[in-house]
């Protein structure tokens, strides 16, 4: 079956920031809130689930009852990268 693609999402944006959210451990969203940037322990290979909307991520996390996602983090990402990464993305099924 072919991949399913993505026309369009709803999402916080202006012009150069879309807003998405993640959810993370404690360990990893209090140093990154403190320093307003992902520091250590954060590492960038961790593969990650991003939603553009807060409730959407709030569902998937288990309204943070999830072991490792008890903080969801609003994050500003570059438009141009969230493009990038979006047109080789697929929906994930809400059923599953």
């Amino acid at each position: 079956m072919p991949p399913r693609r993505w026309g369009r999402f709803g999402a916080s944006y202006d012009d150069s920031t879309v807003v998405v959210y993640q959810a993370y451990s404690p360990h990893i969203a209090e140093p990154a809130l403190a320093a307003a940037t992902f520091v250590s322990p954060f590492k960038r290979e961790r593969m990650t689930w991003i939603k553009p909307s807060f409730l959407w991520m709030m569902y998937r996390c288990r309204w943070v009852g999830n072991p490792g996602r008890e903080r969801v983090l609003a994050v500003n990402r570059s438009r141009l990268l969230s493009v990038l990464v979006g047109s080789g993305s697929e929906l994930s099924d809400p059923g599953s």
